[in-house]
């Protein structure tokens, strides 16, 4: 029970002198005090107090025993906590030095009056009971800060570390001893998190970031703010100090910030940071006034080479793309990925458009090396698109917009190439805008046809197969080369659907070819597209021929080099299945990709078409005729037939049957024609 200020309290009384206690003990009760027990011996007061555990004790400081008064009291308030009202005669200064000990809640000088007893016992308890208030407070306080996750470090006005919570010691990584009761500075070291210098905070400016540097040698993200502890009069009495833990927030914050705008493939600035930097840098610009140059950047066949080969290379040839670009830039420039296989790159302070343009030949000269991938080499090209801010647009959508332009006019005139951008090349980008919602609405619209090329055995002469050839005749354009629309419809995603009504229209051709008596075998060409693995239509060719009860033979299909080279087990598995279901394969424009005899073999190709660019050479070519033969006789020696492109004179078929080429087509045999005309070619030989 704790007891209050006017309240009755029990009393024990330690006085050695009989007639002293009992006038003690009266007025204590005349008081309205209880008094629990009386003694004069110093050993038996520790007792009686232990035992009858009273509320305060007046304690004469000479007594019976070898304990005196002052030493009986300090051990009574250590054990119980039990306040201490000396009473003696003794005023020397020694004793009373010896009594002024925490102990002592009151001092009275024998004799003394009743009043004066009650006074001093009305103040000593008063005492006791404000200070057990505040060890209450105290305790209640000290609880609570070391109950909460955050950490907090308390100081005194001199900046000396007074109280420490768990959670700081656990952040700041050291022991209450080696915390408590040192400077704070050497406690609690704080930094800036960009340059690594001291940075402390100062009381009343809010919350704030550092680093803290703790004693376990860790540098830790924290939240930090430190506040004023003031006294009742209002003056600092010193600093609390609260700490929080944000490395795991941060880190989670950085994962989801980079996530946003960094290619995950690349690490470079996806197109989210790129629209952020270029804008900084317009910004830039225009306070300098020296002019920026943006190149956007479209590898070159990257799309036939990712589809064939995968994903996993197509991404590890992007990363060994982007490795090459970074070595061609300077540190002031930005370099991002779009998408896909587009890069950009921001000059800045560029001088004049020469700048742009020797940077454009240091991409040319880096990604014209061969690239290694899965043990073999690949060649890609970039085409580049080139705008000028401010001279062609002050708007950053403008200027991206303005150098993909560029880029697509790279692109036509050959690739591999970089192009400015000019005002009349968004007239070229509208066509193209326009070609692709025309070709949307070819199919449906009846204006996609197929046209078929003989092929003629240069043994016999007799047409033995053709090739099915796709044509589009525009209502307001008229003809419009597959040179043109094909790749369009590769990039829109048509080329899906354009191709599976081509693989429909050949084999209906084939089947009618059948029952006039023309069993001919008709080759399409198939995109590489069309062997990605994700591709939204399965090429399942068999199934079809099947369902129309068409022979197998009747059909071939036409691959690129890049399709057959292809480690994808889409790839693969399609191959085989054509194989194994009696549709036989050629190799498209063999010799001008890239190509491996592994892959001949692996995949049981049935013929090696010889591109057309040989065959134009052979008469007046003397290489253009080696490469040509070399091509026959090793067909011959794997067990493949061979069919020549673009066969326009008898020299030239003389010269292909001379090498022991198997088949051959182009213009001296005939011009593609409409099913309907080639009918009749048919039907007049």
């Amino acid at each position: 029970m704790t007891p209050e200020a006017d309240s009755t309290w029990r009393v024990l009384i330690v006085e050695d002198e009989a007639l002293v206690a009992s006038a003690v003990r009266d007025s204590l009760t005349a008081l309205g005090h209880e008094v629990l027990g009386v003694t004069g011996n110093g050993e038996q007061a520790l007792e009686l107090a232990e035992r009858l555990r009273p509320q305060l004790v007046l304690m004469d400081i000479h007594l019976e025993g070898t304990l005196d008064g002052i030493e009986t009291a300090n051990r009574i308030h250590a054990r119980l906590g039990v306040p201490v009202i000396f009473a003696s005669g003794n005023t020397d200064s020694d004793t009373l030095r010896r009594a002024d000990n925490g102990a002592v809640f009151g001092y009275l000088i024998k004799p003394f009056r009743q009043r004066d007893l009650k006074l001093v016992l009305q103040l000593a308890m008063a005492r006791y009971h404000a200070e057990a208030s505040l060890t209450r407070s105290q305790l209640t306080h000290a609880t609570i800060l070391s109950s909460i996750a955050d950490g907090v470090v308390v100081t005194d006005p001199q900046d000396i570390v007074r109280f420490v919570n768990p959670a700081a010691l656990q952040l700041l990584g050291c022991t209450l001893t080696e915390a408590l009761d040192h400077p704070l500075e050497q406690v609690v070291t704080l930094q800036d998190e960009n340059t690594g210098h001291a940075a402390p905070v100062t009381p009343g400016t809010g919350r704030s970031s550092r680093l803290l540097a703790n004693w376990s040698g860790r540098r830790l993200a924290v939240d930090v703010e430190a506040t004023l502890v003031l006294d009742h009069t209002g003056q600092r009495n010193g600093t609390a100090i609260l700490l929080r833990d944000v490395t795991d927030k941060r880190t989670q914050e950085e994962f989801i910030w980079r996530q946003a705008n960094y290619d995950a493939v690349t690490s470079l600035p996806n197109r989210n940071l790129f629209q952020a930097r270029l804008q900084s840098e317009i910004e830039r610009s225009r306070a300098s006034g020296k002019p920026l140059a943006l190149l956007l950047l479209d590898l070159d066949n990257f799309k036939e080479i990712n589809d064939a080969l995968g994903h996993d290379k197509g991404d590890q040839l992007l990363r060994s793309v982007a490795r090459r670009l970074q070595s061609c830039i300077r540190g002031s420039d930005v370099l991002a990925r779009l998408g896909g296989d587009e890069f950009t790159i921001i000059l800045p302070g560029i001088v004049s458009r020469a700048t742009a343009e020797q940077a454009a030949k240091w991409i040319f000269e880096e990604l014209g090396k061969p690239f290694e991938i899965g043990g073999n080499q690949f060649h890609v090209g970039t085409s580049i698109g080139i705008a000028i801010y401010p001279d062609d647009t002050t708007r950053p959508e403008d200027l991206l917009r303005f150098a993909d332009q560029a880029m697509y006019v790279a692109k036509a005139e050959g690739r591999s190439r970089a192009v400015h951008f000019t005002p009349s090349m968004q007239a070229s980008t509208e066509r193209r805008r326009r070609l692709v919602s025309d070709l949307h609405q070819a199919l449906p619209r009846g204006e996609l046809a197929l046209h078929y090329q003989p092929i003629v055995d240069l043994a016999t002469r007799a047409i033995t197969k053709a090739e099915a050839l796709l044509r589009w005749t525009h209502p307001e354009r008229g003809s419009i080369s597959p040179l043109e629309f094909i790749p369009v419809a590769e990039d829109c995603g048509l080329i899906h659907e354009i191709g599976e009504w081509v693989f429909d229209q050949a084999v209906r051709m084939a089947g009618r070819l059948e029952t006039l008596g023309y069993p001919l075998q008709i080759s399409v060409n198939a995109s590489p597209v069309q062997f990605a693995p994700r591709a939204p239509t399965a090429m399942d060719w068999s199934r079809k021929l099947a369902e129309l009860r068409i022979p197998r033979s009747r059909i071939a299909v036409e691959i690129t080099e890049s399709v057959m080279m292809a480690d994808a087990p889409e790839v693969r598995e399609r191959l085989l299945e054509f194989r194994n279901n009696g549709i036989e394969v050629a190799i498209d424009d063999f010799g001008t990709g890239f190509s491996s005899l592994s892959y001949l073999r692996r995949f049981d190709i049935d013929y090696l078409k010889v591109d057309a660019s040989f065959t134009r050479g052979l008469v007046q070519n003397a290489d253009d005729r080696a490469l040509t033969e070399a091509i026959i006789v090793m067909a011959r020696k794997l067990g493949l037939h061979t069919i020549a492109e673009g066969v326009e004179t008898e020299e030239q078929r003389a010269i292909l049957a001379q090498f022991g080429c198997s088949y051959a087509q182009g213009y001296l045999f005939s011009r593609p024609l409409p099913a309907a005309d080639f009918e009749r070619l048919l039907t007049a030989r």
